[in-house]
C-alpha cells in the first residue's frame, strides 16, 4: 500500500493495470513489483465453490451417484483463472 501512495504522488508514475498477464506488460515490466490477484485469492474462491456445493443437497445426493463431481469444484475454479466475483 505504501508503494501505491508513493507512486500517486510522483509526477511522472505510470501504472498499468490488466485482467490478463498479457506479454507487453511481463516483457516491459518483469523487473517491476507486480501484483498477480488471482493467487491471492485462489483459496477464497476455492473455499466458496467447495462451500456451495457442499450446501447443496441435490449436489451432495449427485455426488453419492457420481463420485467424480468433486473434481468439477476444482475445475471450476482452475478455469476461473483469478476471475472471483
Amino acid at each position: 500500500m505504501a508503494l501505491l501512495r508513493d507512486l500517486s504522488i510522483a509526477e511522472d508514475a505510470k501504472i498499468g493495470v490488466s485482467t490478463r498477464p498479457y506479454i507487453a506488460f511481463q516483457t516491459g515490466f518483469h523487473s517491476y513489483p507486480s501484483l498477480m490477484l488471482q493467487n491471492l485469492t485462489y483459496g477464497d474462491a476455492r473455499t466458496y465453490v467447495v462451500s456451495k456445493f457442499n450446501d447443496n443437497p441435490a449436489k451432495a445426493e449427485l455426488r453419492i451417484w457420481e463420485p467424480e463431481i468433486k473434481n468439477i469444484t476444482l475445475d471450476m475454479v482452475e478455469k476461473a483463472a483469478g476471475a472471483f466475483l
